[in-house]
C-alpha cells in the first residue's frame, strides 16, 4: 500500500489566514528543514502536525489529506485509490 499526503489545505489556511511559513515555524518552534516537508507532499510527524494544530486552533484533517492506494503490478500510477 502506497500513502501519499498533500497540504493544500494547510497552505490555504495560512493564506486566508494571512500567516507566514517563517511566521508559524517560530510561533511552533518547529525546525526550517521540517517546514519543508510540507512543500513536497511528504510525510510529518504527528508531533509536529500536533504543534501546528495547537497554534492554528484546527484538527489535523484540516491541514492534510491522505490517499491510500495500492499500486499496479503493471504501470507506475495507483488502481484502487481511497482518499480521506
Amino acid at each position: 500500500m502506497v500513502i501519499s499526503y498533500n497540504y493544500n489545505k494547510f497552505w490555504k489556511l495560512l493564506i486566508a489566514r494571512k500567516i507566514s511559513k517563517t511566521d508559524l515555524r517560530r510561533t511552533t518552534g518547529i525546525l526550517p528543514n521540517i517546514m519543508t516537508r510540507p512543500n513536497r507532499d511528504e510525510e510529518v510527524t504527528l508531533e509536529t502536525l500536533g504543534q501546528i494544530c495547537a497554534v492554528l486552533g484546527v484538527s489535523i484533517g484540516d491541514l492534510v489529506d491522505l490517499t491510500f492506494c495500492e499500486p499496479s503490478n503493471s504501470k507506475s500510477w495507483c488502481s484502487t485509490v481511497e482518499r480521506y
